[in-house]
């Protein structure tokens, strides 16, 4: 199962509103622990914060609060540590082969490659890999 589906059906409740996207559930929840405050106070610095919002994935700025501080308790409920790690492990991926020149990615055909990683380097090299 795609792993953003998985985490999208972890947040969904059984009523009322559906979640439409991932990214700002994670990224308030990595703004909090980095700046090392309250919910309520992280709420105030992404209201504030137009660098906070584009971390989250807003397309334009806005002076009101993107949700309630009570929704940290959500998003710390329905975001397990296993599905923290595995973003986490993609992240590192995908940096990984950023950082690859072409030419190592063309080189490196490594048949015990994840689905994953041939996808990258496929969409990096703009070759098959076999």
């Amino acid at each position: 199962m795609n792993l953003k589906r998985n985490m999208l059906n972890n947040l969904a409740q059984p009523r009322g509103h559906q979640p439409s996207r991932f990214a700002p559930a994670l990224g308030a929840l990595i703004i909090k622990e980095r700046l090392r405050t309250s919910d309520e106070e992280t709420v105030e610095q992404i209201r504030e914060n137009p660098y906070w919002q584009y971390f989250l994935g807003f397309d334009e700025y806005t002076d009101t609060a993107p949700f309630e501080a009570s929704m940290f308790v959500h998003f710390r409920k329905r975001l397990s540590l296993s599905m923290v790690g595995r973003v986490n492990e993609r992240m590192v991926q995908r940096a990984r082969l950023q950082s690859t020149p072409t030419s190592e990615l063309n080189q490196s055909q490594d048949p015990q490659a994840g689905p994953l990683e041939r996808d990258e380097v496929k969409a990096r090299s703009g070759t098959e890999m076999g």
